[in-house]
Formats: structure tokens, sequence, C-alpha cells
């Protein structure tokens, strides 16, 4: 039998880690983007006033910006992220629902089965990944040889 305490520990646990993961790599994909406005930006600028060294020097930093923002895939992490913590609350909302439509009788039903969607959606969403890291690691195997 789930008691309330744990059944609400586990969905915040879930809500907590995807909403924070989503936030960091918004963050990252958003800061990693205005730097390399600005960059761009500062390029023209000392283009203009001054010598190559500097321009050249700012190309490259736009590069390795923009290399390390394909690389860690921040803007895609953090769509994956939003939509596992989407799919989640929509469960806990229809848990809300049709605990108050059918009352206390058939909570305990409605409680296993937000567990069950929860898990479902969390290890949908690991074995996307352990896909991804396969796909990864076929396309590394194959360039080595």
């Amino acid at each position: 039998m789930l008691d309330d305490d744990l059944l609400v520990h586990l969905i915040s646990r879930h809500i907590f880690w995807y909403r924070r993961h989503a936030e960091i790599n918004k963050a990252m994909f958003r800061m990693g983007s205005l730097t390399v406005i600005l960059i761009n930006g500062a390029i023209t600028v000392v283009g203009y006033i001054s010598g190559n060294l500097l321009i050249t020097v700012l190309a490259v930093l736009v590069l390795v910006i923009r290399a390390a923002m394909e690389l860690y895939c921040f803007h895609d992490n953090w769509k994956r992220y939003r939509v596992t913590l989407e799919k989640i609350l929509v469960e806990v909302d229809i848990y809300l629902i049709k605990s108050k439509m059918h009352g206390k009788g058939a909570l305990q039903d409605h409680k296993k089965h937000l567990v069950h969607r929860i898990t479902e959606i969390s290890s949908g969403e690991m074995k996307s990944w352990q896909k991804l890291r396969k796909k990864e690691k076929s396309k590394g195997d194959k360039q080595k040889t």
C-alpha cells in the first residue's frame, strides 16, 4: 500500500530532477548563444578598428563555443528534459482529477497507476539515452576503422 508521503516524495524527486536539468541546459544554451552573438559583433567592430590577431582569436573563440554547445547538446537536452517533465506533470494532473472524481475507494489503484506511469516515463527516457549512446559509440567505432 502506497502512503501519501512516499507518493509525494517520489513525484517531487522526479519533477525536481527533470526541472533542474531542463533549466541548466536551457541556461547553458542561452548563455552560449548570447556569447556567440556578442563575440560575432565584437569581431566586426574589432576588425574595423584593429589588426588581424584579435579577430583571429575571437573567431576561434566563437568556433570553440559553438562546437562545445553542439558536443554537449544543451539545446536538445533542454527540450528532452522539459518534455519528460511535462509528461510527468500531466500524469500528476490525471491522478488528481481521477482521485477527485472516484473518491477515496479507488485512490490506491490511482496511486499505483501514477507510480507505474512515472516509472515508465523515466525508464523510457533512460532507454532513449542508452540508444543515443550506442549510436554515438557505433559511429566512433566506424571512424576508427
